[in-house]
């Protein structure tokens, strides 16, 4: 099956490129016209079953609605611009629960204040806050950030979307403030590393 032309370049767009072939490899044996119902609801249980969710939650629907975005984009486009289907089975989006609670700035330094008065190491924890403020990170994807998802230049972080709660690729620049909370903290990874060289090496952002 073909898939509906992709704009290069972007993180997202590989995304996409990369869910549409796990559809090719699940279906592509089978005749586009002849996708049934049951072969979506069998696709959404393979989806299920690879990806558990955490603490016993339901995988997102902002998970959902890529993989529903992705399959409703290669349909069409066999609809509409080959020819090959005047209709398919439905996968409908799900409503997306909207954040309802944003800490003000004013917030956020009070909690980093007394983190940082707290000491131990509360400091690192401190950091780790400050960075989340910065670039919306999720507490789970900054504590484990890697090394190699950080720009050589510190300009900008990407994770792969398997490690994302909604499956997608994150990427995002990095302000002044946030380079400088990862090069402090990287360049404490280097110390350490060189202070105790029996130890595998440093490979997370936060240790």
């Amino acid at each position: 099956k073909e898939v509906p032309t992709k704009n290069k370049g972007t993180g997202k767009s590989k995304e996409y490129i990369a869910m549409a072939d796990v559809f090719k490899k699940r279906w592509g044996n089978k005749p586009i016209n002849e996708i049934t119902d049951e072969d979506v609801r069998k696709f959404k249980a393979f989806l299920q079953s690879t990806r558990k969710p955490k603490k016993g939650l339901d995988l997102s629907a902002a998970f959902w609605n890529n993989w529903a975005g992705v399959y409703n984009a290669i349909m069409n486009h066999a609809a509409i611009h080959l020819k090959l289907i005047e209709r398919f089975p439905l996968w409908e989006k799900s409503k997306e629960e909207e954040r309802k609670y944003y800490p003000e700035p004013i917030a956020i330094s009070r909690m980093r204040d007394e983190l940082l008065g707290m000491g131990g190491e509360n400091p690192l924890r401190a950091d780790m806050l400050m960075l989340m403020f910065h670039t919306q990170l999720r507490n789970n994807n900054c504590t484990n950030l890697l090394i190699e998802e950080v720009a050589h230049d510190l300009s900008f972080i990407r994770i792969p979307g398997h490690k994302m709660k909604n499956g997608n690729t994150f990427e995002r620049p990095l302000n002044e403030k946030a380079r400088d909370i990862v090069r402090r903290n990287i360049q404490k990874g280097e110390a350490l590393q060189e202070r105790y060289k029996w130890l595998d090496p440093v490979r997370y952002v936060f240790v």
